[in-house]
């Protein structure tokens, strides 16, 4: 039986408030390592660092802009000087849709950083598609902007769902600079559930949301953006399992890959922003997912105002 992040049994969470998200990792990270921050031990050849940037709602476009492709470059060195490679980061930013000026949310003013450092450490644009890791962001309400990077001693490889644009090849309207992050990792050498085999390969999935070439869909209609989701969540396990096998992008899938993609997922964390979407979104989602994941519900604020529910996770290839 799957249990919410609060703990409980699928067909109770209809009678429990929405769980304030904590700004670190989801369970399946964080339970492999001991400290709250910095470099973390216990899982043999990966990494967890983190840093803060303590100020951020005090700080300015500019300064926070530099702050954070600051805090990218000190964890870069830090995985630099163990032989690590990033294949995963999280980063919880207060107040995401905060006016900056200049017609930029706080998001935006954080992925112009976010891209100033990962040209300095992936290598130009043009070379993105075959270095960045995935990653989420999302909104919390207060406290430092949190950024976690979990490293591995192989770069992994970067995946792409055919069904949405690359984040990082966004149009101007979503900032001057865009979104950097690949929708999926694929990564070999973690935990994988029995009769998985000991290094087989395992898709870190993204922030997932109903995003269909660049543009968010349904707006406003949680259902109905759950469903998206769901279809762009088996999209990019079948483009991975495609990746793997080395078959072209247009392969067409068995008539059941949802169902199969659905049940390879482990691990799932779902963000949802309003409490009042949260029995209908649990309902859904442990109905697809809830034989196979661990599920942690919580609430946060999403990069879009529009968007209102994202799902990450860890999948079996």
């Amino acid at each position: 039986m799957s249990t919410s992040r609060n703990g409980l049994p699928a067909d109770d969470r209809s009678r429990v408030a929405l769980a304030a998200l904590a700004p670190e990792p989801p369970a399946w990270a964080v339970g492999h390592f001991a400290d709250a921050l910095g470099a973390r031990a216990g899982l043999d050849g990966w990494r967890l660092v983190g840093t803060e940037i303590p100020d951020c709602a005090a700080l300015d476009a500019a300064t926070l802009e530099r702050a954070v492709a600051d805090a990218y470059r000190v964890i870069a060195e830090s995985l630099r000087a163990s032989g690590h490679h990033p294949v995963r980061f999280w980063n919880f930013v207060p107040g995401i849709h905060a006016d900056m000026g200049g017609g930029r949310d706080r998001y935006m003013v954080f992925n112009a950083g976010r891209y100033t450092a990962f040209e300095e450490w992936f290598g130009q644009a043009a070379l993105f598609t075959r270095t960045v890791p995935t990653a989420s962001a999302v909104g919390i309400g207060a406290g430092p902007l949190a950024i976690y990077a979990f490293g591995g001693r192989d770069a992994g490889t970067p995946v792409e769902n055919p069904r949405q644009v690359p984040a990082y090849r966004y149009s101007a309207r979503y900032g001057p600079l865009p979104p950097c992050f690949a929708r999926g990792t694929i990564a070999h050498g973690l935990p994988n559930p029995p009769g998985a085999g000991p290094d087989a390969p395992v898709l870190l999935v993204g922030g997932t949301a109903s995003i269909v070439g660049e543009d968010s869909v349904h707006d406003r209609d949680a259902r109905q953006q759950a469903l998206e989701t769901f279809e762009n969540l088996a999209e990019l396990v079948a483009a991975a399992r495609r990746q793997l096998r080395g078959r072209d992008g247009h392969t067409e899938a068995p008539a059941d890959a949802p169902r199969a993609a659905f049940d390879a997922f482990t691990e799932l964390r779902v963000y949802i922003v309003r409490d009042t979407d949260a029995p209908l979104l649990r309902e859904m989602v442990t109905e697809r997912f809830g034989r196979t994941a661990r599920i942690e519900f919580a609430q946060a604020d999403l990069c879009r105002r529009e968007l209102l529910v994202e799902i990450e996770g860890l999948a079996t290839l």
